[in-house]
């Protein structure tokens, strides 16, 4: 259970122990001062909560602290000692409440080997502060993991809380609600997606604030095969084969409280966001013009103040001169319906051809080749002469492919 026993005690097992707790959330520590005296006696202050009481009442605040040697009391008030109003036996006495009596106490316990505070404050009613609340913000998390919604409660007195998910207040199973007002979903799952409400209410009033967590199913990681040169988009975890001179965006979408910032590497080194690479702003790297140097792993690490999380993609470059026979594939050409133009304006046929490896286009009018290459061809100032079937012919080592369009050209 995360327990610590030290069996036989020395005093060279004196000092500083941390604990250290760690899980897909974050990592939280706790430390404690251990100390060994001869007779193996604990030494240990305790006070009590934080007090509201009325005014003009007496109140006593009680420091129960333990020790061999006895320690010694000593309280202090907003850091100031205070020499007056501590009895025999450490507690101290305020004899009638007021106002000026608001603040935090502090018990100090002291002996030869060493000392322990203990805290508590003070709050007569009606002079307190508001309720003031905040609240994690939106975020997304996978189903099975835990989910924690901070909320952060202020006011004095201090106040109470609920949490109320699509206007039902939370109970039973499978919650958990922290005395500072976090809550925790021990196991979060799709059904558990909704608009959670923290409530928290004083005698002087009450706030509340919402958040909307969305729960998803993983996705698995996919490997993306090696397109035809068009734009690929690889969600981090892909691996994906790209080839040289294509558009590549790899998307990396962290979500925490607060929000993560994102830092990308390739093979281990930071990415600075000049060159060749982009960052839109949304987590996502931007490779405009893959080059065959862009070969290699990207890691994207989100962190805050809570911890951080990294995940890899694994990019292949190829050119198109060392494409695998695996990987090719057979033309496809499409090209628009039939054009019909008054005579004196330009015209553009499109030619939309894929292939592996990107095919060469041709054109031909009327059985002739015209000396144009590329997917586009204009037709400028076009005259009745201009009229006739154009065929746009893709190729490359797979085969061959070509696709017509017939062209109208009529008088003014």
């Amino acid at each position: 259970n995360g327990t610590l026993s030290i069996v036989l005690r020395r005093t060279t097992d004196a000092g500083r122990y941390v604990c250290t707790a760690v899980n897909a959330i974050g990592i939280i520590h706790k430390s404690t001062n251990y100390i060994v005296w001869y007779e193996n006696r604990p030494f240990k202050t305790k006070i009590g909560n934080n007090l509201t009481t009325m005014k003009g009442r007496k109140l006593t605040l009680i420091c129960h602290a333990t020790g061999r040697p006895r320690p010694t009391i000593t309280w202090f008030r907003g850091g100031e000692e205070m020499r007056t109003k501590v009895t025999n036996n450490g507690s101290l006495i305020l004899e009638k409440v007021s106002s000026s009596d608001i603040g935090r106490y502090t018990c100090t316990a002291r002996n030869a080997f060493g000392k322990d505070n203990a805290n508590s404050t003070t709050i007569p009613p009606g002079d307190g502060s508001p309720v003031k609340v905040s609240v994690g913000d939106n975020i997304t998390v996978i189903t099975d993991t835990p989910l924690l919604i901070d909320c952060e409660v202020s006011g004095i007195p201090f106040p109470s809380v609920v949490w109320v998910k699509d206007g039902r207040v939370l109970m039973g199973e499978g919650y958990v609600i922290f005395d500072n007002g976090t809550l925790v979903l021990r196991r979060a799952r799709p059904a558990d997606s909704g608009r959670y409400t923290c409530t928290a209410n004083n005698s002087r009033g009450k706030d509340h604030i919402s958040s909307q967590p969305t729960i998803e199913r993983p996705v698995a990681p996919r490997d993306i095969p090696l397109g035809d040169g068009s734009p690929t988009i690889a969600r981090i975890a892909d691996n994906a084969t790209v080839l040289t001179g294509s558009r590549l965006t790899i998307d990396c979408v962290a979500t925490g409280v607060p929000k993560p910032s994102i830092i990308w590497r390739k093979d281990g080194r930071e990415l600075i966001g000049a060159g060749s690479y982009m960052a839109p702003g949304n987590g996502s790297l931007l490779i405009q013009q893959v080059a065959a140097s862009h070969h290699g792993v990207f890691t994207c690490t989100a962190t805050n103040p809570v911890g951080e999380d990294s995940v890899s993609s694994n990019i292949r470059v190829r050119t198109t001169d060392k494409v695998e026979k695996s990987d090719m594939k057979p033309v496809d050409v499409r090209i628009g319906g039939q054009v019909t133009s008054l005579s004196g304006v330009d015209i553009t046929l499109n030619c939309s051809a894929r292939g592996l490896p990107p095919p060469d286009i041709e054109w031909m009018n009327g059985g002739k080749m015209i000396t144009v290459q590329g997917p586009r061809l204009v037709l400028r100032n076009v005259m009745s002469s201009d009229s006739g079937n154009y065929t746009c012919i893709a190729s490359n080592v797979v085969g061959r492919a070509s696709a017509s369009t017939m062209v109208n050209v009529t008088g003014r």
